[in-house]
């Protein structure tokens, strides 16, 4: 059956090479608009991905650019085929291409017609061998790879290739990279303020070679398409390897989410990038990642705990999201402002984000004790509130605190719960028991990996 498709597809391209090229993108500009009504699955899954990542706009300017993302991938694909074909070569400008003269690894996502930002390279006679997974239909798989190898572009599979990978590096060849494919492996990073898994492949082949990491894309403007290649990621180098890791791959996807940005009905939001379900670690704050001098509201009294930046890296290498839940009843009380507490948790995050620690949310309550807020721990109203916004799986979820009140929130959601011994733990552990005792956030992390 596969291969009678293939057979298929491969009559159907060689009839479209010889059409004219304002037709056939028309044809495909259509074709992508018909899906749009006929396939309501991608529909609703590309609807509800641009209302989710632009919470600003309304439900009709993102139904709006749902179809213009259908019909762009319905162009992109005879755009595919004619440049393959060698007969669009005047319609494609590119900027940037000498930086591949000496091997480089390209970083591109599914932005405007990503299969033209890579095989560009290849096109002006410079090696590209892409890495990534196959399509899942064999037949379009091999059709796929047919376009590709015309101008002698590769394709190397992500799984078991490292050693073929590391001797066209050191051979000065070029690879490419897509960003932005679904992953089950890798690291969980944020994209559009939600956790997605995403390979770290360039960040450690950087470390290992030094290979420059480039990124690029191509977007249509003015009747053209336009390529342009950019100057080479800043990626860091660290002696803890998993560090620069998190730091270098959250870097590469905050690139492509700006360029989406810019041209949205460009992306290709048909598939669901979102869509792994997570465990969670509620984590208090004062007390168990910082030191609890009492009231802490100024940077002066921000001073982390040993271990904690390691432990909530190795959670979030586990597909553990790191969701801050913390009462600030300082603010009620009159010891500092709410507005001093968004200052102190700006200065708090960015810190986090320079040791390579990505937390997915943090939520704080400014009440007083005596007001039993929904939201003030031990009430479950942070958790739910956590919920409502990321893809949460309780079942395997832990909170980790140094107070009673963080074990009492765990109880009241039959949450497995770890109390630490830093800050209030060693007295309060005498209030309440916990299902797991540790001595700080580290230990709790591993005792969680263990688990």
């Amino acid at each position: 059956m596969n291969s009678i498709l293939y057979k298929l597809l491969k009559l159907i391209k060689i009839f479209l090479e010889i059409l004219p090229l304002k037709f056939i993108l028309f044809i495909g500009s259509m074709l992508g608009k018909t899906a749009y009504y006929l396939v309501p699955g991608r529909r609703r899954i590309t609807v509800n991905n641009l209302i989710s990542a632009f919470p600003e706009k309304d439900t009709g300017w993102c139904r709006l650019y749902a179809k213009k993302v259908f019909s762009n991938f319905g162009r992109n694909m005879m755009e595919f085929i004619k440049f393959s074909s060698g007969r669009i070569f005047n319609l494609v400008e590119v900027e940037g291409i000498e930086k591949f003269n000496d091997g480089a690894i390209l970083l591109t996502g599914h932005l405007g017609n990503w299969e033209i930002t890579g095989m560009s390279i290849a096109a002006s006679g410079r090696e590209l061998y892409p890495v990534g997974r196959r399509i899942h239909n064999p037949a379009f798989d091999r059709i796929v790879d047919d376009l590709r190898t015309v101008y002698g572009s590769h394709h190397i599979p992500y799984h078991g290739s490292i050693r073929e990978i590391l001797k066209k590096i050191k051979n000065n060849k070029n690879l490419c990279i897509l960003i932005d494919q679904h992953m089950k492996s890798g690291l969980p990073v944020k994209f559009f303020n939600r956790p997605v898994w995403c390979t770290h492949i360039a960040s450690v082949l950087m470390r290992r070679t030094g290979v420059k990491v480039i990124p690029g894309s191509s977007l249509h403007r003015n009747g053209k398409i336009k390529v342009c290649y950019e100057e080479p990621l800043n990626f860091v180098t660290d002696k803890d390897s998993l560090k620069a890791d998190f730091i270098n791959t959250q870097k590469q996807m905050n690139w492509l989410e700006s360029k989406i940005k810019n041209k949205p009905d460009e992306w290709f939001w048909l598939h669901n990038f979102w869509k792994s379900n997570w465990p969670a670690v509620f984590i208090d704050r004062d007390g168990t990642i910082n030191k609890d001098y009492g009231y802490v509201a100024s940077r002066e009294k921000l001073e982390f705990l040993p271990g904690a930046m390691e432990a909530m890296r190795k959670l979030r290498k586990e597909g553990y999201l790191l969701v801050v839940v913390t009462n600030q009843s300082g603010i009620a009380r009159g010891y500092y402002t709410e507005k001093d507490y968004f200052k102190l948790n700006e200065y708090f995050l960015s810190q986090l984000e320079l040791e390579g620690v990505i937390i997915d949310r943090v939520y704080h309550c400014p009440h007083h004790p005596d007001s039993n807020c929904y939201y003030r721990k031990p009430n479950p109203g942070m958790i739910f509130k956590a919920m409502d916004e990321l893809n949460i799986d309780l079942k395997r979820s832990f909170v980790i605190g140094d107070k009673a009140s963080d074990i009492e929130l765990g109880k009241r959601l039959k949450i497995k719960t770890i109390m630490v011994m830093t800050g209030y733990g060693k007295d309060d552990i005498k209030k309440i028991s916990a299902d797991f005792k540790a001595n700080d956030l580290l230990e709790a992390a591993e005792l969680i990996i263990e688990t």
